[in-house]
């Protein structure tokens, strides 16, 4: 049908007649979430619950270059005291738990 459905039919339009001639109804945001790939659900996942992935990276880099260096390297060169580990461990938790909707 080109015309309206009222303007075919000349008269208005009953609910049931309109229900069977309207085009079906899409699911927009869902047909976008079975497009994402698992890389993409990833970072969905990380950013609802951290802010951003920026944010979630610069904290994982840190930590890793920073566990990495007071773990691995002489005595002498390390520039944190063994408690600092544990209060590192506070902060963070303390920043996921800032961030964390759920």
């Amino acid at each position: 049908m080109n015309k309206p459905l009222a303007e075919a039919l000349g008269r208005p339009v009953s609910l049931t007649s309109f229900r069977e001639h309207r085009r079906k109804l899409r699911n927009v945001n869902r047909e976008a979430a079975n497009r994402l790939s698992t890389l993409d659900r990833l970072a969905c996942w990380i950013t609802d619950r951290v802010g951003t992935m920026g944010f979630f990276l610069i904290v994982l880099i840190w930590t890793v270059i920073w566990l990495a260096w007071n773990l691995l390297v002489p005595r002498a060169l390390q520039f944190d005291p063994p408690m600092a580990f544990a209060f590192w461990l506070f902060i963070s938790n303390l920043i996921q738990l800032r961030w964390s909707k759920s």
